[in-house]
């Protein structure tokens, strides 16, 4: 009778075991103890690396309408770490983190991602950041320091990819030095949400990737994103194609009271607010009240604010400075490298401008560019080996 009862437990559990989903990852006890509320607390670094578990379990959840709350500083000690949240490569599947991280004022240091290992027919995108995918999500009071290093797109310090309807990072600082292929940034490598907003941001790590790279955000596609309050104070490199102080590529953008102090280099099209605004769809453009006060550098379509404005800006540029030096061989100017249909208000830019093909405050116009009360306030242009007065 006893083995018999042994029997029956054993049957018990493994019909347990069978009702669970496929791949179900078992947290610790701060994920339920936080489940009746939908508030989960955690602390440790053990913990951390269950919640990317969890989100990145088919069969667990995205923490979407629920909020998780760092309670203490963690460090990760440089080892691997899997970024919370992936999609696949056709990105047709995809497991988002999709609640609020509150960071508490809080910091996560040593963080080195690492990718997922998955079969190669179903490769995870290749997003790499503390946060790998996010959708409506909201990322607040956190600091994250560390590296980032991946051969490919979407890297960041905080989130690789932000999709969805809406969201928000508020108040976080990023320290990380991130390294990628195309779209990457300090903060943001990439966003396709409908509705964005940064605000009182920081970046102070450097960034460096082949195209489309910025400070800030690495590129800004088919969605409204509002960055306001926020600096980079990291160096920003882009080795082939497009970077910016702030933003690498934007489209539809509202920056606002922003500033930029890191050294901007790209080898086609740098900006020290942002490499390029190249939409073709009357996406609205609207820049306030920015400064960059560091070295701009590259060898075409460079400037002060704006590397390449290359459609219409029906939002316009206002009360923007540069106060550092720019340079590159063809297309440079103090405020924008190349201005094609875009107005510029009330600018001015106090430094030097060295180039073989140079203008003092626009490097080039065309035909339906225009800069009112924009001003050389200071400095002088170095073309083609001959020192110029700036045009006032």
């Amino acid at each position: 009778m006893r083995f018999k009862g042994q029997i029956g437990i054993w049957l018990c559990l493994l019909a347990f075991c069978l009702m669970q989903p496929a791949g179900a990852f078992a947290a610790g006890g701060w994920y339920t103890a936080g489940q009746a509320a939908g508030v989960y607390e955690i602390g440790t670094a053990a913990e951390l690396r269950e919640l990317a578990a969890l989100v990145n379990d088919a069969a667990a959840h995205s923490f979407a309408g629920e909020t998780v709350v760092l309670t203490a500083d963690i460090d990760l000690g440089g080892s691997d770490f899997t970024p919370i949240g992936h999609d696949t490569q056709l990105g047709d599947v995809a497991w988002p983190f999709c609640g609020t991280f509150d960071g508490g004022g809080h910091t996560i240091s040593g963080l080195k991602t690492v990718r997922p290992e998955w079969p190669a027919e179903d490769m995870p995108r290749y997003n790499q950041a503390l946060f790998g995918y996010v959708e409506n999500a909201v990322i607040k009071n956190l600091t994250v320091r560390g590296s980032v290093a991946s051969e490919y797109d979407n890297a960041a310090g905080l989130v690789a990819s932000f999709k969805g309807d809406r969201g928000l990072i508020s108040n976080c600082v990023s320290e990380v030095e991130v390294k990628g292929k195309s779209f990457v940034g300090g903060i943001v490598g990439s966003s396709y949400c409908k509705n964005l907003r940064l605000e009182n941001c920081q970046n102070l790590g450097a960034v460096t990737a082949a195209r489309y790279v910025g400070g800030l955000l690495g590129t800004g596609n088919t969605g409204n994103v509002i960055i306001t309050g926020s600096e980079n104070r990291g160096a920003v490199t882009g080795t082939e194609y497009c970077a910016g102080g702030l933003i690498g590529s934007a489209d539809e953008v509202e920056l606002t009271d922003c500033a930029n102090y890191g050294a901007v280099f790209g080898k086609s099209v740098a900006g020290g607010l942002v490499g390029e605004s190249a939409s073709s769809f009357n996406y609205t453009v609207t820049v306030r009240r920015c400064l960059n006060a560091a070295d701009v550098s590259g060898e075409q379509m460079v400037g002060g604010l704006f590397g390449n404005i290359s459609d219409k800006l029906p939002g316009g540029v206002a009360h923007c400075y540069s106060l550092g030096n720019v340079q590159g061989s063809k297309l440079v100017g103090g405020l924008a490298g190349r201005v094609a249909r875009a107005p510029l208000e009330n600018c001015f830019f106090y430094g030097k401008v060295t180039a073989n093909d140079a203008g003092g405050s626009f490097g080039a116009f065309g035909t339906a560019g225009s800069g009112e009360n924009c001003y050389a306030l200071a400095g002088f242009l170095t073309v083609g080996g001959e020192q110029q007065l700036p045009e006032a």
